[in-house]
């Protein structure tokens, strides 16, 4: 603000006093902006911000210049870096009309096809510079196709090749044809945009006598170097810089959400500690074995819980509170540690671990017992949470069974079928097959 549009009011006068401050203000003249002060205010600004500062008034708008959007654009690192890209391609070479500053904010901003205003588009068509929809660049003549299988271009082929290799002579080639923007064009604020060279340039040029270039600046009269230098210049002087400090924004990114994950997993502990004293000391231990995830790629996602419990029916009854430990309330708590005191007692209550509910006249229940006897022996709940399903087929999980249904089947008394649903049906079959099926 001009020291010399808004003065100091004079506060000696008892009268000026009373005055509230914007009345004095008032009284002392107009206000004024000073516009060499926002224009570095207008460097700081990400893109969206710098257009609906350049809709503001005319005064700002010309205060807005390409280099600073490219700047803006490049160090904000958003949706129009592609667009970007994608005409430094077409800008070094001096192919395209070069965009003002205020064209470069609606393309790097834009998200509708600027021909039909309807179609949906992310960035500029690479090879022509134009914000157009699909429909637009091959359904309503906004490029036509140059095939290279035309009889004129097979008897001149050298003048053709040189035409369509130029640096300024912006095509797509796709198999034996070259698609290029049909006529010249401008946008709706009468800007020319596009390919300097289009579709019906392409015979005049060969035909032209004094050559390609000599045919760019007196008939087409080409944009000079001069005009695309800001773009370029400011292109390269500031991608090394916005690559920094992309670099530092996926540093800081990371550190935060690391610090996230571990105050996440603080809480999850305290509440585990708490949970502990709750629980059976019996099978304290046993029950609240678990595994840091945090170091797992998809563990940064919120829906994603930092550690998981070896028990299934403990890692079920908790994950809730795992994900979100703020909902664990003392009431929660009380409630979790009844429910897997009360599961986990039954295996006591039962004589699971003991195996006298095995026959010994069954044939099959021998080998049961003898199975989980030996090498596989549940003598203690340590045992016990620690066995694995195998499966023989593809869908092999290796994950311990002590789930809701195994709880289930102890509960309703059937131990045989809870015994058998520690190794799964597939690997039990075995004991059912005839003699001699196995060899």
């Amino acid at each position: 603000m001009s020291s010399a549009n808004c003065r100091r009011p004079d506060y000696s006068s008892d009268d000026d006093t009373k005055l509230p401050p914007a009345k004095r203000c008032k009284a002392d003249g107009p206000l004024s902006l000073n516009f060499d002060a926002i224009s570095l205010v207008l460097e700081l600004l990400p893109p969206t911000d710098l257009y609906n500062a350049a809709l503001t008034c005319k005064a700002l708008r010309v205060k807005i210049t390409v280099g600073m959007v490219v700047k803006s654009v490049l160090i904000q690192n958003g949706r129009g870096k592609q667009t970007l890209d994608e005409l430094h391609k077409l800008m070094s070479r001096k192919a395209i009309h070069p965009p003002s500053a205020l064209r470069l904010l609606r393309l790097v901003n834009g998200r509708r096809c600027e021909l039909c205003n309807r179609g949906k588009v992310k960035f500029i068509r690479p090879g022509i510079g134009i914000f157009s929809c699909w429909t637009c660049l091959t359904e309503r003549g906004l490029t036509k196709a140059w095939k290279l299988t035309w009889v004129r271009y097979r008897k001149n082929v050298g003048a053709y090749e040189r035409v369509f290799k130029h640096p300024r002579t912006a095509a797509q080639e796709y198999s034996k044809t070259n698609y290029m923007m049909h006529v010249p064009r401008t946008d709706k604020a009468g800007e020319s945009i596009g390919p300097v060279v289009c579709f019906d340039d392409i015979d005049k040029m060969v035909a032209h006598e004094d050559g390609v270039d000599d045919y760019l600046d007196t008939v087409l009269g080409a944009p000079s170097e001069d005009e695309h230098a800001e773009f370029n210049s400011a292109y390269t002087g500031t991608l090394l810089r916005a690559q920094r400090v992309a670099q530092e924004r996926i540093e800081k990114y990371r550190e935060e959400n690391q610090k996230k994950k571990d105050g996440k997993k603080a809480k999850v502990e305290k509440i585990i500690s708490n949970l502990s004293d709750l629980l059976d000391e019996s099978f304290r231990d046993a029950a609240l074995k678990r595994k840091d995830l945090t170091n797992n790629r998809y563990s940064s996602s919120s829906k994603q819980p930092c550690l998981q419990f070896l028990v299934p029916f403990v890692d079920g009854v908790l994950k809730e509170y795992v994900l979100a430990p703020s909902k664990m309330r003392k009431k929660n708590m009380q409630e979790i540690a009844d429910k897997i005191n009360t599961k986990l007692r039954l295996i006591d209550d039962k004589n699971f671990l003991s195996l006298d509910y095995l026959s010994e006249d069954e044939p099959f229940e021998v080998v049961l017992k003898n199975h989980f006897s030996g090498d596989d022996k549940i003598s203690d709940l340590d045992a016990l949470f620690s066995t694995k399903i195998v499966r023989t087929s593809w869908r092999s999980t290796g994950t311990c069974p002590i789930d809701d249904a195994f709880f289930d089947l102890i509960e309703s008394d059937k131990l045989i079928s809870a015994l058998v649903h520690l190794k799964g049906s597939d690997f039990m079959s075995s004991f059912l097959l005839p003699q001699g099926a196995v060899a």
